[in-house]
């Protein structure tokens, strides 16, 4: 039986969106702020372009895309004509020995809250890991830190923090519970695990059809717009279960709250990080039902 992380979708968040979460001003700040020669790891890195744009850009740099989903028929499709830039595939729970005391940065946005969701151990196992992939004056940014997050909250999704070699075992224990989200909404976000339809905003998504708030596709790779008659269709196959569900009503009507802030957000605001709205529409192969779980 596979574990709930690999039943996540697998997106490609857009290097200035990455950018701007992990602390910087834009994708040109990020790529001149690594040091001469360096060597970079992104864990869980899907199919970000984030290496792709920095290594483009500083041809000193070595920068490696580790995730669990890429295969060789991926690492074909996803890989550049960036000499500097490797795709390696594995898991962060099990990862390769080669890794250990390599690499000067570390990135990490979102895996360790996922996998959190599944046993908040498996996070703080895989931070102790990227730990050790640290130089000694290396350092890793990780993230987002959800343990106060609200499902239609306005918080801005920067909410990373940097840690090093040197980390106190004490740090790693209050980290691990700042990745771990309330239980209270942690149910919507699992929902994620088991479909392979997302909720993606403006700006975060590499394609340029994603921007605006979309439903993307991660099977077929491909945007259903919100604003449209498949986008409305499953809202409202969302909006019908949850109303439907007693023990969820009132998470589930923030949820709905949440994707009506995100509407009215994308519609209007030109801000790439906005209103925080995470929650999925789950279609379930045996009966085609839209249901919420």
């Amino acid at each position: 039986m596979k574990h709930l992380y690999e039943l996540a979708p697998i997106t490609g968040r857009s290097g200035n969106f990455l950018a701007k979460v992990y602390g910087y001003q834009s994708i040109d700040d990020l790529a001149d702020s690594l040091p001469v020669n360096s060597q970079i790891l992104d864990v869980g890195a899907g199919r970000s372009t984030l290496g792709q744009q920095v290594t483009a850009r500083r041809k000193d740099v070595s920068w490696t895309n580790f995730d669990l989903s890429y295969n060789s028929e991926r690492v074909e499709q996803f890989q550049t004509a960036q000499p500097n830039l490797t795709l390696v595939q594995g898991n962060i729970i099990t990862p390769p020995r080669e890794f250990k005391s390599r690499f000067d940065r570390v990135y990490s946005y979102w895996l360790l809250p996922l996998l959190a969701l599944e046993e908040p151990e498996l996070a703080r196992q895989s931070m102790e890991n990227i730990i050790q992939f640290l130089k000694k004056d290396g350092s890793a940014t990780i993230g987002p830190l959800v343990s106060h997050r609200r499902i239609n909250s306005d918080e801005h999704r920067s909410d990373t923090t940097t840690i090093s070699w040197s980390i106190l075992p004490s740090e790693i224990d209050r980290i691990t519970d700042e990745l771990t989200m309330p239980e209270n909404i942690a149910w919507v976000y699992r929902a994620i695990w088991r479909s392979g339809l997302a909720f993606i905003r403006r700006g975060e998504q590499a394609s340029n059809a994603g921007n605006g708030l979309g439903l993307y596709d991660t099977a077929q790779e491909e945007f259903v717009p919100v604003f449209s008659l498949e986008g409305f269709r499953r809202l409202g196959g969302l909006a019908s279960r949850v109303l439907k569900d007693p023990g969820r009503n009132i998470d589930g009507i923030k949820v709905l709250g949440g994707i009506a802030r995100a509407l009215l957000f994308s519609s209007n605001s030109k801000d790439e990080v906005g209103p925080d709205i995470h929650t999925e529409v789950i279609v379930e192969p045996a009966t085609k039902q839209t249901l919420i779980s």
